[in-house]
Order: C-alpha cells, then structure tokens, then sequence
C-alpha cells in the first residue's frame, strides 16, 4: 500500500496582502498528477486546509475542484483529511456526506463520540482491508479532559501525554478489533519532538497544547502499533522521532513567508508492506515563484532590483528592506516602477543602519511582527519589572490554548527551519 503524506496547504494564504492563489492552484495540479505517477493508493491531508476559519469562495473552489478532480482521475483509493488549528471544523465537516460519495473521508474536529469515525478501513487488491487509518485531527486538550487553570508543569505535561496517549491506544484498539492484524497509519495535528531541543521556536506561531510551557508532547504518545503517523502543523519536513523515523512532519508544500522559502518543499511517500515494514521517500515540489528579500542600502537595493531575473513559471515577490540612518519618503513607489515586469514588490520598509545609543533592549517593531507572547512578556516587564512567573506564563498560555479550539478564534500562522533530506529510509514493523 502507497500513501502520500501532505499536510499545512493554507489555501487562501497571502504575503502582506500578495495572493498565493496561483501558486497553490499550480501544487494542487501538480499533487493530482503525482498521485497518479506514483502510484498512490491513499492521500493523506494532515490539517490546516485553508489558512483563515472563514475561508475565501476562491480557497474553497480551488479545494473543491482539487478532491473533484481526484475522483475523476480514478486512481486513488482513498482520501484522508483532517482538521488543522487553522481550519474551521465545522466547515470542513459540513460536507462529508457528498465528500464521502467521492471516498473522501473527512474529520475536521474532535469528539469523543465520534471515535470510531476515525477509524478508516482501506481495501486492497482482493477487496479486504489491507490497511487501517486513525484520522485524528487537531485535538484541543480540554476536549480530552485536560484542565490547565492551577496546574504545575510537571503534572500538566504529565496529564496531556496520558491523555493523547490514551486516546492512539483506543483507536489502535478500535482499528485492530475491527479489522485484525493489519498496518495501522495515525494522522495529528500537534507539536512532537524527541527532545526539547528539536523545537525550533520558527516552527510555529501559536504553539499548541501548552508547548510554551510543558515542551512538544513526546513521541512515546503514538501507540508502537503505528507503522507511520503523518503529522501536520510544523512547517519544516522531519522526522518528529528522532532516528526511529516512523513519526514524520511533510512541512508546507508552499512555501509561506521568507524563511520557509530559503529551503525546498516536498511531501512525504510512504510504501507499507503487508507485515507493517514501511519506506519513506521525500518527493520535492516544484517552485512556481521565488521570494526575493533584499536588504541593504537603498542604491544596493536598486541595483539588485534592476538585475533580477528567474526561471520560475511565476514572477518572483520581492521585499524589501533599506539600511538607512537618514530615513526620508518611503520608497515603495520609486522601487516599484524599477521592477522587472512579472516581478511583484509585496513589503518595503526602512530600517537603520546603525544602532542607536542606548537603545532600548526591545526593537520597536510593527505589531503585527510580534507574537501574542512577544506582548505579554514586554507588558508585564515594564508592570512589574521582571519576567512573567512560570504561574503566570500557565495560566496566559491556557487563554492561548483555547483560542486553538475548532471553535473558537483563529490563529496565526507558521513558520519554518531547515527541512529534511530527501533520501529513503526504511524500518521494521514493531
């Protein structure tokens, strides 16, 4: 059994206000086609569909016609998609039923009561189910029990481990009692690391199940039943378990903002064999537009403007940041009328060259280059004149966790460090 790993696709995304529609329209044409070119048999889509919980008309069509295409292709067996921290559950949900006429399956939230809708039985060639996928998508730790308000760390980290390791053991229960001893596949859409220090702090905006304060959750959660789980939410492709590489994130298949952009992307395809062996294998996405950052002096920045070129089918977005100790007029406008045609300018702005005399030790920057917690540390230093305690870090990351609730508000978005390599591994079924 063939499988396809993506996940973070963010339809409806733009950079400063720049659409990435023709982009994704483009890795969308070309995810069918490599559907069918590597023969896949199951696409797995592990959450954050859309960037935004009330997604564009356009963002939905793309989407739609996306699955609609696939069904007309006739080639794979099986779509699985599930609910990121971005998107609407409910909206994904909504339709299921005509999704389903399509065999695609869809779970945009959690509900203990719908477990065993996660549970996903694909056939193989002689019709039995050959192998068995737990759909879960971003679970909220309060749906699982987990109650932040009070708790100390060490008990908070403790309890959202058993709780997410609890819930994989179920649905490995579940998918065995009804389909046997066949390779069992889980999706997520969470923080996992081996190790504290393989959290980036780039990989993510929001972070999620109190990541801030407890560290990513373990990979000791997935249940050693799971010959694969294709994970979404961080935007650099790696395996999350270290050198067991059973635990894998693909990354976003376009890139989103400048640092992602420094490194190519890809998706994941992953060979079971009937005893639960797996291959792993990064296939790259082709690049339909460069970002170009350039950054210096103003007449630097000109003549770099006036010798782009690129071979991308797209026009590169270029920003724009110009070195000077003698800021005058914004020279968006000037810069503009020198680009290429093709080549779009999305962001300009001006910085100095030099660093100020005692200068306070926060940059001012825009707010919306801040992070919900880069605010709250600088509120309470300049109120109480010190870092938040690690009570007070609990009890405002709780507020934060919640607002990643399928129900509530939405999030910000994600950035990325370097990927992995493309080279296949192999494991042993455990």
């Amino acid at each position: 059994m063939r499988l396809l790993h993506t996940s973070d696709l963010h339809l409806g995304a733009t950079l400063h206000q720049a659409s990435r529609h023709e982009e994704q329209v483009r890795m969308l044409a070309w995810l069918r086609e490599a559907v069918v070119e590597h023969d896949v048999d199951v696409l797995l889509v592990a959450g954050d569909v859309f960037e935004h919980y009330q997604p564009s008309a356009e963002a939905l069509s793309v989407w739609y016609g996306f699955l609609a295409g696939l069904a007309s292709d006739g080639h794979v067996r099986r779509v699985i998609v599930v609910g990121g921290n971005h998107d609407s559950a409910a909206r994904l949900d909504a339709p299921s039923e005509v999704l389903g006429a399509l065999r695609v399956h869809v779970v945009g939230g959690y509900d203990a009561s719908r477990e065993p809708d996660l549970v996903v039985g694909i056939e193989g060639g002689e019709g039995d189910v050959a192998l068995a996928v737990c759909a879960v998508p971003f679970v909220h730790e309060f749906r699982l029990g987990v109650r932040a308000v009070g708790a100390e760390p060490g008990a908070l980290a403790a309890d959202i481990r058993e709780r997410f390791a609890a819930l994989y053991t179920r649905l490995a229960d579940a998918a065995r009692d009804r389909f046997g001893d066949v390779p069992l596949v889980a999706t997520g859409h969470m923080t996992v690391a081996a190790a504290r220090e393989d959290v980036d702090e780039n990989d993510f905006g929001t972070p999620l199940h109190q990541v801030g304060t407890i560290g990513a959750l373990p990979p000791a959660v997935f249940d050693p039943r799971y010959v694969y789980v294709a994970l979404g939410h961080l935007h650099r492709m790696h395996p999350a378990d270290g050198g067991q590489k059973r635990v894998w994130y693909s990354g976003t298949p376009v890139a989103l903002n400048p640092v992602e952009a420094r490194t190519g992307r890809r998706v994941i395809v992953v060979d079971v064999d009937t005893d639960g062996a797996t291959s792993v294998q990064a296939i790259p996405v082709p690049l339909a537009r460069r970002m170009v950052h350039l950054d210096g002096p103003l007449a630097e920045v000109e003549a770099a403007i006036d010798g782009l070129t690129w071979d991308e089918p797209l026009g590169p977005y270029v920003l724009v940041t110009v070195r000077t100790d003698e800021p005058g007029a914004n020279p968006a406008t000037a810069l503009q009328s020198r680009c290429p045609e093709g080549a779009v300018l999305v962001h300009v702005e001006q910085r100095r060259a030099t660093p100020v005399a005692d200068a306070a030790p926060l940059e001012a920057r825009p707010l919306r280059e801040l992070s919900t917690e880069d605010v709250f540390a600088d509120l309470v230093r300049r109120r109480e004149g010190d870092a938040p305690s690690d009570a007070l870090w609990i009890a405002f990351r709780s507020l934060l966790s919640d607002a990643d609730d399928p129900d509530e508000a939405d999030t910000s978005s994600v950035v990325s460090a370097d990927p992995a390599d493309g080279d296949t591994t192999t494991t042993e079924a455990p």
